[in-house]
């Protein structure tokens, strides 16, 4: 069998190229794009390479479909997978906080809090085996250091202009006292692997990865009034000439 194609008279001259490697080793079912007879031995992997028109659907193979060697782990054993505690000690960058007004904030007003995360490739040995994981931030939990937290949640929050500061948001804070305050983010990310440039394979669980505290100082505003005319009485209360 060849792989299906869907012709047009119109095609672009300006076009986009995809290209999608195709696994079909038993275990994983035939690929739509995958219409090449299986004729690998057991401890093989049939990958074929495509170019796809994304604007007609229309597939051309690259290349021969070859036989290359199943991933394996240590001892010939096969690849167990990436545990999550493996996950979990890979070095995933944590999120960035951002807290407007910083460092001082008053009490009463809405403080707002957000985090900058994006999806890493790591490089990476598991059980003797070279992979490439990729960790993807999908919830945030802010704790805004007294007492009060929020999230899991899908909403990261986003940078204010300082025209805005002082606006609720969804991950804004308003403190009730004053005080020195330590905010700060976890941020939960959905992992993949792959060996070589094989398929993404999802990893079981979440890794938790907590941002570095900030301390937030949450102060009082007052307004006092003066009777005192600093030009007759440079000594009076509130005049630069009070001692």
């Amino acid at each position: 069998m060849t792989a299906p194609f869907v012709e047009s008279k119109d095609l672009p001259d300006q076009y986009e190229e995809v290209r999608k490697a195709c696994l079909n080793d038993r275990s994983l079912g035939a690929d739509p794009l995958c219409s090449v007879p299986d004729f690998c031995a057991k401890d093989q992997t049939l990958v074929q390479t495509y170019m796809v028109f994304s604007k007609t659907g229309r597939a051309v193979p690259l290349e021969s479909p070859r036989c290359d060697p199943k991933p394996e782990g240590a001892n010939n054993q096969p690849f167990p997978g990436v545990s999550l505690a493996d996950f979990q000690k890979l070095p995933i960058a944590a999120a960035t906080l951002g807290i407007q007004p910083r460092p001082h904030t008053l009490i009463g007003a809405e403080t707002n809090v957000f985090a900058e995360a994006a999806t890493q490739e790591i490089p990476a040995t598991v059980l003797g085996t070279a992979l490439t994981v990729r960790a993807t931030p999908t919830d945030f939990t802010f704790n805004y250091g007294d007492g009060t937290a929020v999230g899991p949640q899908k909403f990261a929050g986003g940078y204010l202009p300082e025209d805005r500061w002082g606006e609720k948001t969804r991950t804004s804070h308003v403190y009730q006292a004053t005080g020195d305050f330590p905010v700060s983010v976890t941020t939960f990310y959905n992992g993949e692997y792959r060996i070589g440039n094989g398929a993404w394979t999802p990893i079981t669980g979440q890794a938790q990865i907590a941002s570095p505290s900030q301390i937030v100082k949450v102060w009082r505003s007052q307004v006092k009034r003066y009777a005192d005319n600093c030009i007759v009485n440079a000594n009076g209360e509130g005049c630069p000439g009070a001692g």
